[in-house]
């Protein structure tokens, strides 16, 4: 099956009304840009990272098709490139990682046992830095190096009710270990929420001769 990595640059001035400040907002707009697609997460087509820019805001898409370039005003840059069969295939990444560390509690708010539990976001250095090192050894990789470089919120409105997920900037160094389970668990994205923008990392290779 084929991977596509799209780039779109977008002038913020351009964007629709909603946009870019309303993850669900967002949410919608891309599943537009996959007009055959089933909006459910067993057959989800893509995984999406926006981050604003100035003026304008770049979008990155991976997908099992190539998304529909939107009607987004003048000025829209947009690039769709199918991916070689056997990337990610260096040893050594730099890489980006927008993500939504969290973890389960059996229990509510109020410290009642509940059947499914309640997600909760991770918040200290410790707890994050942990996560990530799990999250990439389980995935066929050694965490080099990574440094958090941001932490936010990220919010938007579904039928009239407010949703927020922690949005937490990880940067830093790999190196694959197991390069097919790497490009599989690569191709399912990192933590949660990755419907709404997280969970996509990008790779950038990394020359380990110095040259």
């Amino acid at each position: 099956m084929s991977d596509y990595f799209t780039h779109g640059r977008i002038a913020v001035s351009a964007l629709p009304r909603a946009l870019p400040r309303d993850s669900y907002a967002w949410h919608q707009a891309l599943w537009r840009l996959f007009p055959n697609a089933t909006p459910q997460p067993p057959s989800r087509p893509f995984l999406c990272r926006w981050q604003e820019n100035g003026e304008h805001l770049d979008l990155f898409l991976l997908s099992s098709v190539a998304p529909s370039p939107p009607d987004w005003g003048p000025g829209l840059r947009w690039t769709c490139r199918e991916l070689p069969p056997d990337f990610p295939a260096a040893r050594s990444y730099r890489f980006a990682l927008s993500a939504n560390p969290s973890k389960k509690l059996r229990c509510d708010r109020s410290g009642k046992l509940t059947k499914n539990g309640r997600r909760v976001v991770l918040e200290t250095a410790e707890e994050l830095q942990s996560w990530l090192r799990r999250k990439l050894e389980a995935s066929g990789c050694r965490l080099v190096n990574a440094v958090i470089a941001d932490g936010s919120w990220r919010c938007g409105r579904r039928d009239g009710q407010a949703i927020s997920h922690g949005a937490v900037e990880f940067q830093g160094l790999l190196e694959v270990v197991d390069a097919p389970l790497f490009h599989h668990d690569w191709r399912q994205g990192f933590g949660s929420a990755k419907a709404f923008g997280f969970g996509l990392m990008l790779l950038f290779p990394h020359n380990t001769t110095g040259e």
